[in-house]
Order: C-alpha cells, then structure tokens, then sequence
C-alpha cells in the first residue's frame, strides 16, 4: 500500500510539473520610458486632445543626406493608441554625415565632434497628426506641459545610425554629450537655463516623468 501511494504521489507531481509547462505565464512586455522598442515607436496616453477623435492617423518624415526626405512613415490612432514602425534598411547614399566637417558643411546632421566621424545618420522628423488629410497638431514625448520654466525640462527626438558613435564637445548655445547604438535611438535636447542653453543627451534617466503631449493646429 506504500508503494502504490508513493507511486501516485509521484505520478502527480509528474502531471503537474508537465501541466505548468504546458500554460507558461503570460508576462506584459516592460515599454521602456522612452517608448522606442527596437525600431518601433509606443505612442499612448497622449495629454492634451481636445476631444478623443481629434485626429485619426500620424505621418512622419525621416530626413536624410543634405537634409532631404528619404522615407515616410504613417501609422494610425487607434483605441488611444499608435505603433509607429520605423525602417532600417537605408543605402549608404540616403544617410547623412554625423557631424560637419566644416563651419559651412551644411550636409553634416550635427556641428559637433564624433569619435567616428564615418558614421551616418537619419532623423527622425516631427510627428504630425491627421484628421483625414488635414494636418490638424503634432505629438511630442517630454516632461515639459508648456506651462512654468523650460530648465531642466526634456524633449525627446529618434535617431538612426548605421554604427555605434559618441558625440561630443560645444557648438553655438548646444553641448553634446550623446552615445548612439547601431539602428534607431532615442535622444534627448534639455533646457539647461531658460536663456537656451541645451544640452544634447542619450542619457534619459527613467525618473524623468516623460509624457506624450498632443499640441493642436486649429484654434
């Protein structure tokens, strides 16, 4: 009778063991604060709607050699939300120089210094919504409501590299301090006095209370 009770027993915990094998545990995804996911783009909660069917899709540039438009990418609003998917597949011919090599090298993204100064680049252009075919606002991710001072206060941009690269040093009222990943990144340009001294980073920390505000067109 042992024998055949422990024989069970262990049949039992057999089953069991295959059953929560079988039903693994679904876990939500974590969206990082920036809410750029690989090369996708999480837009949800937006502050600021005048009403909740204001707009009905988003379209945006990305920007390329000499500043030129080498891609659009639109997605639409849908239960509150959008899922912005960006592409990675550019030619060498399509992408920017990361910094300009002169004062008048205009086809350069940033008047910087760069530890590769081979990389190339594409940014991210603003993200406009539309009602149909009227552009009717624009959506941006800071921590920054438009109201009270602007120091000390975030607004976030997207980048695509084709390499690693830091960016450093002082151009005009900007100081660089950035290190971008090969694909899609998310930086950001922060008021450091409210005269307009900006700071551009890759450092965003995570207690920066980041939020998507909707800024409207019509009036």
């Amino acid at each position: 009778m042992l024998i055949v009770a422990l024989w069970l027993f262990l049949v039992g915990s057999l089953l069991s063991c295959n059953k929560d094998e079988d039903t693994p545990t679904e876990i939500e995804p974590e969206v990082p604060h920036i809410s750029l996911v690989e090369n996708t783009i999480l837009i949800s909660d937006i502050v600021g709607l005048p009403e909740k069917d204001f707009f009905d899709k988003v379209q945006v540039e990305i920007s390329g050699s000499c500043w030129e438009m080498i891609a659009m990418v639109e997605a639409a609003y849908e239960d509150g939300k959008i899922t912005l998917e960006l592409p990675t597949e550019f030619s060498a011919e399509q992408l920017s120089q990361v910094v300009r090599s002169h004062s008048t090298d205009y086809c350069g993204f940033w008047p910087a210094t760069s530890d590769d100064t081979e990389a190339l680049v594409a940014g991210l252009g603003d993200i406009i919504a539309y009602k149909g075919d009227q552009r009717v606002g624009m959506l941006s991710l800071t921590d920054w409501s438009g109201e009270g001072s602007v120091a000390g206060k975030y607004v976030v941009y997207y980048h695509y590299a084709d390499r690693p690269f830091t960016l450093s040093g002082y151009s005009s009222t900007y100081t660089y301090e950035a290190s971008f990943e090969k694909g899609w990144n998310a930086y950001a340009n922060v008021s450091l006095t409210e005269e307009g001294t900006v700071l551009c980073t890759t450092s965003i920390p995570e207690e920066v209370s980041l939020t998507w505000y909707f800024k409207s067109w019509l009036y």
